[in-house]
């Protein structure tokens, strides 16, 4: 009897010693291609004058959508999104860096030249933005053709979005914003106007 019940202990420590523990876990999602950005110009950018961006200039490829997108100067943040205005100044860095949906993150270094001139474009020669003070209406004059898709935003000189809207013709937009320094942009994604208005 007492053989059988030592060969049964030595049974039962035979089958714990060589039982596995399975630890299950959960791996972070992966994808096809790696998250990759590249400009899609070589110029650099004027200082001292505002320039709208966008990510249209951008060939953002692999990794996880959506992506989203952040705006740097000299490392901090300074608007998001798929546009931004932007004040190049000179001896500052700026960066566009791009997330995908999985946290992988990407840089993109602008190009800021204190030599550089800015390119004069069909919007910049017509269109014109005038805002009246009295009550509050911006008129949008268009001395041609609207390109097609164009939009007009408001930001403050922070880069926040104050307003957006589709625009196909000469307009009366009415405003109400508090006292500031704005910058209108008249754009359709590749061609792009800015001009600052003053909301006394």
């Amino acid at each position: 009897m007492k053989t059988n019940i030592l060969s049964i202990i030595v049974l039962l420590c035979s089958i714990l010693a060589t039982a596995q523990t399975v630890v299950r876990m959960r791996l972070p999602a992966q994808s096809e291609n790696a998250l990759s950005v590249t400009t899609l110009y070589n110029e650099a950018l004027p200082t001292g004058i505002s320039i709208v961006l966008g990510v249209v200039g951008y060939d953002i490829s692999g990794g996880t959508a959506p992506y989203q997108y952040e705006w740097l100067k000299d490392n901090k943040v300074i608007t998001t999104g798929e546009v931004a205005v932007i004040n190049p100044e000179k001896g500052k860095s700026y960066v566009l860096r791009v997330k995908d949906k999985n946290g992988c993150i990407v840089e993109n270094a602008i190009n800021i030249s204190n030599s550089a001139k800015a390119a004069k474009n069909y919007l910049s020669e017509n269109v014109r933005i005038n805002l009246s003070q009295f009550n509050q209406q911006l008129s949008v004059d268009f001395k041609s053709f609207v390109p097609e898709n164009t939009t007009l935003s408001i930001f403050d000189l922070q880069g926040k979005l104050h307003a957006k809207q589709a625009i196909g013709e000469s307009s009366i937009i009415p405003v109400q914003l508090p006292f500031g320094v704005y910058l209108v942009v008249v754009g359709n994604g590749q061609l792009y106007h800015v001009q600052k208005i003053l909301v006394k």
